[in-house]
């Protein structure tokens, strides 16, 4: 799903944000794998995938828009 986010709060396991999705869902990033030229950037535009894990624990994975 294509997702635009927030304020990104980078660290050194990857960063931490909350991205809004196109039905307006709120989804709390955290730790994410992330594909991207450069770092991510509040109101990027990025494709959010769920790479493992469960719901409570899931690895999110952003790749953002070229």
């Amino acid at each position: 799903m294509w997702a635009i986010v927030g304020r990104w709060i980078p660290d050194r396991d990857g960063g931490f944000s909350v991205v809004t999705t196109e039905s307006c869902d709120e989804l709390m990033v955290r730790d994410a794998l992330i594909e991207a030229d450069g770092p991510l950037r509040t109101g990027d535009r990025v494709w959010v995938e769920f790479v493992d894990g469960t719901d409570a624990d899931a690895v999110i994975k952003l790749v953002k828009a070229p």
